[in-house]
């Protein structure tokens, strides 16, 4: 999707169209057939196609619509595939009629066919492409509001200590993976759920139907952020340590014997970085919805009373 944004120009126009059978006319070799055999009620049977549900056979079906369409894209028509659904834009309504006719004259002597109802053959600057709700008039997009219920939909089922199948997690974090290049700052929001889930160390073939126990960590991980408060990170430091607080939670440590004899204004900046680094995934996400720009404020040690704790107890 992400290829498709950037290819998208201001107040183009656009058509899509869904391949029939896709798969279907990538024609396997004969002395390859005994590969994809399999046997049911007694019969033995073998695939002379590229069959749905082997693990190539999508990475196959793009490198053979790549060279089918290399012709096309050479002369500049900007058709964008991804697997049996092709996206084709261009400056004006006319111009996308002129390439679609050249597109299907194309794929007919290549005897590929398109699904009629799922086509969009009637040029627009709004269209549905891959669940995603593409705008050229005002260069937006989002997704669909069916993708969205779907994603809406596993969300609702996954509470804190509530057992869910593995395979749903897995399905949630596609759906997910899928979503950022729409949601600013997308695979940020999705890293923690990401690691947690890695963390289950669970196989995705011969375990997704294992029970997974939601933890609050990872329920967390997927809650929308609307917070609008401001927020504040205040630090501390003196020649022995350094201090620091941010919504309620606070961290400190010793120096080492080669920053004691830093300047101090040094070690009070050092403490900053420290603090910030600590909670780096949440001031992101906080400052990417709240702020033009970040600043460091100083206070005065009299009424740096929070951080003055850590100060003082790393002194005695």
């Amino acid at each position: 999707m992400s290829d498709v944004l950037r290819a998208i120009e201001p107040q183009d126009w656009m058509v899509k169209l869904d391949l029939k059978d896709a798969y279907f006319y990538v024609q396997i070799a004969h002395h390859n057939h005994h590969f994809l055999r399999f046997h049911f009620e007694g019969k033995t049977f073998q695939v002379k196609v590229l069959p749905f549900g082997l693990c190539l056979a999508p990475r196959i079906f793009t490198k053979v619509v790549q060279a089918a369409l290399a012709p096309l894209q050479q002369k500049g028509i900007c058709v964008l595939p991804y697997l049996d659904d092709w996206l084709l834009c261009a400056e004006n309504p006319t111009k996308v009629a002129e390439n679609l006719n050249n597109l299907l004259a194309h794929i007919a002597k290549l005897e590929f066919s398109i699904n009629q109802t799922k086509c969009q053959l009637i040029p627009g600057q709004c269209i549905q492409f891959l669940g995603v709700q593409l705008n050229s008039r005002n260069m937006s997009a989002s997704l669909t509001k069916v993708s969205a219920q779907k994603i809406l939909s596993i969300l609702a089922k996954i509470k804190p200590g509530r057992s869910v199948r593995y395979l749903m997690l897995l399905r949630l974090t596609g759906m997910l993976a899928a979503a950022p290049p729409m949601i600013r700052l997308g695979m940020l929001y999705l890293r923690l759920f990401q690691r947690w889930l890695i963390g289950r160390h669970l196989s995705a073939k011969t375990q997704k139907y294992t029970l997974v126990r939601v933890t609050n960590a990872a329920w967390r991980s997927l809650r929308s952020w609307h917070s609008t408060e401001r927020e504040i990170v205040t630090t501390d430091a003196s020649q022995q340590g350094w201090g620091g607080v941010w919504s309620q939670r606070g961290v400190k440590g010793i120096w080492e014997k080669m920053l004691q004899f830093q300047h101090i204004n040094y070690l009070e900046l050092k403490a900053v970085s420290l603090k910030l680094l600590q909670a780096v995934h949440e001031l992101w996400v906080w400052a990417d919805a709240h702020l033009s720009s970040l600043r460091a404020v100083h206070i005065p040690g009299h009424t740096n009373k929070v951080e003055d704790v850590f100060g003082n107890s790393i002194q005695r």
